[in-house]
C-alpha cells in the first residue's frame, strides 16, 4: 500500500515538482494550492504526511497545521518556507512539526 502525502503549497510549479519527486519514490500525493482546499482535503482522506508552506495566499500553513494537530496529533508535518526565521522555526517546533525546510530546496 502506497503512502499518501498532502502537499499544501500555493506555488503550483513547486507543488507539481514535489509531487513528481514523491511519485518517483513510489509515494502518492494530493496537492492543495490554498488553505481552503487543504481544509477540504484533510478531512476527506487519511494521509501519512503533510508538507505545508508557511505563507499561503489565503493564510498561514502554520495556523492550519497547528489546528490540524489537535485532531491528528500522530500525523507527521513538514513545514516548508522561503521565510526561514527563528520565529517560524520555533512556532513549527512548538506544535511538533517533524521537520522544517527552507526553500528553495
Amino acid at each position: 500500500m502506497n503512502q499518501t502525502v498532502l502537499i499544501i503549497e500555493d506555488e503550483i510549479s513547486l507543488a507539481n515538482n514535489l509531487a513528481a519527486a514523491l511519485a518517483r519514490g513510489g509515494v502518492d500525493s494530493v496537492i492543495a494550492n490554498s488553505l481552503a482546499a487543504a481544509s477540504g482535503r484533510i478531512s476527506s482522506a487519511d494521509y501519512d504526511l503533510v508538507c505545508a508552506d508557511i505563507q499561503l495566499g489565503d493564510g498561514s500553513g502554520l495556523d492550519f497545521c497547528e489546528g490540524m494537530r489537535r485532531e491528528r496529533p500522530d500525523l507527521p508535518v513538514i513545514m516548508m518556507t522561503g521565510q526561514d526565521t527563528t520565529v517560524n522555526r520555533l512556532r513549527s517546533e512548538g506544535f511538533g512539526a517533524s521537520a522544517f525546510i527552507a526553500k528553495p530546496f
